[in-house]
């Protein structure tokens, strides 16, 4: 949690308490893209002591892109910093309109 709380912009970023991890559970039955992946749904806080504000996060486990493995040295895995996770989630903010 630590570290994905430090990849959130500060200034979107919620003081440390609203990310109390409450729960975890494994999520069943993903998408062909994660076939053979783990993903998590993760009760955390939010903004109050109040369970009807709870969050659920999903996360999931990422491995190699598929273009990297197609095309090996097309993309410098330096552009993310050796991390898949930050990988994708450049991916998915330079694909979104409201990040």
């Amino acid at each position: 949690m630590n570290s994905y709380i430090a990849s959130i912009p500060s200034s979107k970023r919620y003081n440390n308490s609203y990310y109390i991890l409450k729960d975890i559970r494994l999520k069943l039955g993903s998408g062909t893209g994660s076939l053979g992946k783990y993903r998590y749904y993760l009760l955390i806080e939010g903004p109050s002591l109040a369970t009807d504000d709870d969050r659920i996060l999903e996360m999931k486990q990422e491995g190699s892109s598929a273009v990297a493995s197609a095309v090996p040295g097309l993309l410098s895995t330096s552009v993310y910093g050796n991390q898949v996770g930050a990988r994708v989630t450049i991916t998915t903010k330079a694909g979104s309109t409201h990040y």
